[in-house]
């Protein structure tokens, strides 16, 4: 089996934190999964939990329009273009009907907002199907995988016109602590003067030292893990299983 990465994907430091994952033959699916941070539950979560985790961190205010140039400006192009461009007006009228419009000249933390509104109406949905849901499909359905989430917010800012990817990795979790973590994805903002800023809408706030990128992309494709075939006798099946386990190194 070959391994591979398509796209304009590239691997990432993973700073202090340790990573591990053992794979022999089972291809069962790996669904992604945010390890344990809720319960997969019907109904919106509340607003009160989602303005105590703002009251946690810091809200990240943007400016807009994104003022991007130069070298920056040609680099982060493939960002800009839509995944599901037959959606990008229902995303728009979605945004807008929820107070999210982007206003020229003001500064709001339209993003710290955006994970927010998500994670409280969209339900999380382990999916064992391969792939995405398309944006609209999961605002349809009311939930969705960590990675059906993430593709809604990368077509949500690129219909702001921000710069939008990918990005695919692990959470640590009690589960990954075990052995028994999963893939997990979530989104990248390109915030000029910032750079790269990672949101998780499916426990709705900006990412922490507890996220491990390995992978990021313009497209959802573009970071799949493993890709193979066999060639052997006929009647022969083949899986894959993987663990993965997660853990803190001490501070240099």
């Amino acid at each position: 089996m070959s391994s591979s990465r398509r796209g304009i994907s590239r691997l990432l430091p993973l700073r202090r934190f340790a990573g591990s994952a053992t794979s022999s033959t089972t291809p069962s699916p790996s669904p992604s999964s945010p390890g344990a941070p809720r319960n997969s539950r019907s109904g919106a979560r509340s607003s009160s939990s989602c303005l105590r985790r703002k009251t946690e961190i810091k809200l990240l205010y943007v400016a807009y329009p994104p003022l991007v140039a130069g070298i920056d400006e040609l680099v982060t192009v493939p960002y800009r273009q839509f995944t599901y461009p037959p959606e990008v007006a229902r995303l728009r009228r979605w945004f807008d009907s929820n107070g999210l419009a982007p206003a020229t000249g003001l500064q709001r933390p339209v993003f710290d907002e955006l994970t927010g509104l998500i994670y409280r109406t969209i339900r999380y949905n382990r999916r064992e199907e391969s792939g995405v849901q398309s944006p609209v499909t999961t605002l349809d359905l009311a939930s969705g995988s960590c990675r059906d989430m993430a593709v809604l917010m990368i077509e949500t800012a690129r219909a702001m016109g921000f710069r939008a990817r990918f990005v695919s990795g692990y959470l640590e979790s009690e589960n990954s602590k075990v052995g028994r973590g999963s893939t997990h994805a979530w989104a990248g903002i390109y915030l000029p003067d910032l750079g790269w800023t990672g949101y998780d809408p499916s426990i709705g706030r900006r990412i922490g030292p507890g996220h491990v990128a390995v992978g990021v992309s313009h497209h959802p494709r573009g970071v799949m893990p493993v890709t193979g075939g066999f060639t052997g006798y006929a009647g022969v099946g083949s899986s894959l299983l993987v663990t993965i386990s997660t853990k803190r190194l001490p501070p240099p």
